[in-house]
């Protein structure tokens, strides 16, 4: 595909905003994991899912992203259903990174074809998470930290509308983790909706514009970061940042 045919693909896809999730619930093994959510997410900003471990940030996130159904409910894009065309817009970064047994530019060509995307952006996309000098170095050879900017930079190659990171760096080093942050940065202020979990309190007042507060599969409140962060919020959301929730 040439930039011609790209640009004519980017022109023709949908707007997929707000996201809004009615009446949603999850079932797993007869426990419901996921409660009752009914909630509403725009286009601006970066927004963190906030909670304890297991309170169902991963499960959201999953629900969110079209990787699990809800058992009852339903998720809309701009008041569509899900579909072909919707998915072609969204990446994710998982904690763990996935990667393909290639090389680490053949890693960044295989998403760029699958999308439906040209290649000649393979050196830029590597260098912008400073990966170009490990461009034909097979990916199993990375650091873990250097996995993750890699599964960044192949969720960013296809320039989505919506990126969804899943805890991306829970395992890295300081100095990884605000590299990634302040790419993740970036790129919500160029127009792309960035999704981000974690439970990393010191995080989410770095990068958040608005928060997502969960606790026991429950949406507990979606404000604004200060106001969250200034306790002007739910009573369990006090307790949370006070260290008193625990599983």
């Amino acid at each position: 595909m040439n930039r011609n045919d790209e640009n004519k693909f980017l022109t023709a896809s949908q707007d997929i905003f707000p996201i809004s999730m009615v009446n949603v619930t999850l079932n797993i093994d007869n426990k419901q994991l996921i409660c009752n959510t009914n909630m509403s997410i725009n286009n601006d900003g970066l927004t963190v899912l906030m909670g304890s471990n297991g309170s169902g940030k991963t499960l959201m996130l999953k629900l969110l992203h079209g990787l699990i159904i809800p058992s009852s409910g339903y998720i809309l894009w701009n008041n569509q259903k899900l579909n072909h065309q919707i998915k072609l817009q969204q990446s994710m970064v998982f904690q763990t990174p996935v990667l393909l047994k290639r090389s680490v530019g053949d890693n960044i060509s295989f998403v760029l074809n699958r999308k439906m995307r040209s290649n000649y952006q393979i050196d830029d996309i590597l260098e912008r998470v400073h990966l170009l000098e490990f461009k034909n170095r097979a990916a199993r050879l990375l650091s873990s930290g250097e996995k993750q900017r890699l599964a960044l930079g192949r969720a960013l190659a296809i320039k989505p509308k919506l990126l969804f990171l899943d805890e991306p760096t829970s395992n890295l080093d300081p100095s990884t983790t605000k590299f990634v942050e302040d790419i993740i940065k970036e790129v919500s202020k160029n127009k792309t909706k960035v999704i981000f979990v974690t439970h990393d309190m010191h995080q989410a007042k770095r990068i958040a514009d608005d928060i997502i507060f969960i606790d026991k599969g429950m949406v507990i409140e979606h404000t604004d970061s200060n106001d969250f962060f200034n306790l002007k919020n739910s009573v369990k959301a006090k307790s949370y940042l006070a260290g008193k929730i625990f599983l």
